[in-house]
């Protein structure tokens, strides 16, 4: 690992205009894009649980997602903040339940193969009015795909692998609600703002290393065009996505490729989410598996749709 690393930092040093460009694209991608759409979210959904507020939040969803997913009360939380608020907003919604003590870490586990998506707006507006503007009829097909996949990656691990630890998840709570902190502190919105920071600042960090690797396997001429789209696609979502969208092949393969991409996550999403989730020491490798199943269920539905 240490000779890997000397390689590498050599290698930053000897290409330092590949180096700046990837960190340029990282950092406008995470300063333009990542801040403005998650940083709101990670503000309220933490004074959210600095007040208790979170079963005021569920207490209308919560049936269904225990009907469907097997999920607690307040476990229904990461879920609609996952599918709703973006990435990493399930992961970080996980692993504030599981600090506070509201679900135990198999639920956890569990929640986060299915709730880590990108948000509705995210798709909207990155991918049909992005990468394929003006392109008529995609919205339905790529709506559908992206987040049906995702449930049924739920309900398919809920009786394949958690079906024995549903009596571990906390039960939801019956006919009453939790009462919320009723005088707002301050200091619960400074520790809101810092934590959201914290969680922000780490993601800057993670796009602007995978922008730069993403940018080194461009400049990679020896390699194939295909290998390199595939490459930098698996190392980071946004840049290997636009990529994708600009091939020259059938607007069908793009939409299929852009929107598997998206679904997988990528290796730089793994990374994050891998971080966060051992902060609670949540096992990952669902996180993992489901977002593999979610690609592929993402791929088949968008092939027939389409």
């Amino acid at each position: 690992m240490a000779i890997f690393l000397i390689l590498a930092f050599l290698m930053l040093l000897s290409n330092p205009e590949i180096t700046v460009l990837g960190a340029k694209t990282g950092l406008n991608l995470w300063l333009n894009s990542v801040v403005p759409s998650l940083l709101p979210f990670l503000i309220f959904s933490n004074l959210l649980f600095e007040a208790d507020a979170v079963s005021y939040l569920t207490a209308l969803l919560s049936p269904l997602c225990r009907l469907l997913f097997g999920a607690s009360k307040d476990g229904s939380f990461a879920i609609i903040s996952g599918f709703l608020c973006g990435f990493p907003m399930g992961s970080k919604s996980c692993l504030e339940l599981v600090k506070r003590q509201k679900i135990k870490k198999e639920e956890a586990a569990y929640l986060v193969s299915f709730c880590n998506n990108a948000s509705p707006a995210f798709v909207v507006s990155f991918l049909c009015h992005g990468i394929f503007f003006g392109e008529k009829g995609l919205l339905f097909p790529i709506l559908f795909s992206f987040y049906m996949a995702p449930l049924l990656t739920g309900i398919l691990f809920r009786f394949l692998f958690f079906r024995k630890h549903e009596n571990l998840f906390i039960p939801p709570v019956p006919t009453f609600l939790h009462k919320a902190t009723p005088i707002f502190q301050f200091q619960s919105f400074d520790h809101a703002i810092m934590n959201s920071f914290q969680t922000i600042v780490r993601l800057g960090g993670y796009i602007t290393f995978f922008a730069v690797l993403s940018s080194f396997i461009q400049s990679a001429k020896f390699l194939p065009i295909p290998l390199r789209l595939f490459f930098t696609a698996f190392i980071e979502l946004t840049t290997g996505a636009s990529l994708l969208g600009k091939m020259k092949v059938s607007l069908k393969l793009r939409v299929i490729a852009v929107c598997a991409c998206i679904s997988f996550g990528s290796l730089s999403g793994f990374a994050q989410s891998y971080t966060l989730l051992k902060e609670g020491e949540i096992s990952a490798r669902y996180y993992l598996a489901g977002k593999i199943t979610a690609c592929i269920l993402c791929t088949i539905f968008l092939s027939i749709l389409l």
